[in-house]
């Protein structure tokens, strides 16, 4: 890397992580900042993104100044960042990982991560689209329940967050994976979704008429997705006889990295008939049930 050849500090930054023997992968990202991703790490100029195993070191961080630059050293668990590759968050890790110059790669580890990344394999598309799903029904309904109770301003907020989280599913089903800058993406993809989204911000209407207008336009086309957005989950749920419990399908090891309202996502799909809700008695002299979860018809 022509930039770390010339950069002494960097060297000596070098020089001191691999000293302390706990590097697997060493990405250098220049202007970290400039993913577009707002958070941490926009304060350096230069980052060393350093994956390890060792517990003694992760999210250990330290931050230099020599030379004019700002240089930060992040050290982050592998598990993290197949976590963000498989969900697309967040964002800025993608990123980093995406961008970066790898400069140390113990049995090829980082360059593994990365080509299965770009591959988007179908895994990791199905994990995709599942986590951003998840977040369109949560934020969908905290949208109705804050127009209900009359509070515009928080619905308006919420519905612009839920048709970011569907831009993000538009550009997934075509094989790509989201950028920082989706709209530009979707602009070029779903000119409808794109319309509404624009309606949503620039409408003459009042805001409480606009946040009406995506919400019945939006509904249907969103809840059409559901089976697709949801199939890695109705595949879980098949997988056997017995009926699921949350905690199961929160740590099932497909479904384990995704943050997701499991309880209000199943409630839907059982009243689509995707799912079928199952009442489980815990105890034999105590009529108490506990609410288990099948694949639907």
């Amino acid at each position: 890397m022509e930039w770390m050849e010339s950069n002494n500090a960097a060297q000596a930054i070098m020089r001191r992580i691999e000293k302390e023997n706990a590097a697997d992968t060493i990405w250098i990202v220049l202007e970290p900042s400039s993913t577009g991703a707002p958070g941490e790490g926009e304060d350096a100029d230069v980052l060393f993104l350093v994956n390890t195993n060792s517990t003694a070191h992760y999210r250990s961080i330290k931050n230099y100044s020599a030379e004019g630059q700002r240089i930060q050293e992040r050290w982050i668990s592998q598990q993290e960042i197949e976590n963000a590759l498989a969900t697309g968050h967040p964002q800025r890790l993608v990123q980093w990982v995406e961008r970066g110059g790898i400069h140390m790669d113990v049995e090829s580890v980082g360059e593994k991560l990365r080509d299965n990344w770009k591959t988007f394999p179908g895994k990791y598309r199905s994990q995709q689209l599942l986590t951003e799903f998840s977040q369109v029904v949560q934020k969908f309904h905290a949208t109705k329940r804050f127009m209900d109770t009359g509070y515009t301003l928080d619905a308006f907020s919420c519905m612009l967050n839920t048709m970011v989280h569907w831009a993000r599913i538009v550009i997934i089903e075509k094989g790509m994976h989201p950028e920082i800058l989706v709209w530009e993406q979707v602009r070029h993809y779903n000119v409808g979704v794109y319309k509404l989204y624009e309606e949503l911000l620039t409408s003459s209407e009042t805001i409480d008429q606009r946040v009406k207008l995506v919400l019945l336009a939006a509904e249907f086309s969103m809840m059409s997705k559901m089976k697709n957005s949801c199939e890695l989950l109705l595949n879980v749920l098949a997988s056997r006889e017995e009926p699921w419990s949350i905690d199961e399908i929160a740590n099932h090891e497909d479904l384990v990295t995704i943050q997701a309202d499991w309880s209000l996502l199943l409630t839907r799909l059982a009243k689509r008939n995707m799912v079928r809700e199952v009442n489980v008695f815990l105890t034999d002299d105590v009529e108490i049930t506990e609410t288990r979860y099948l694949k639907g018809a």
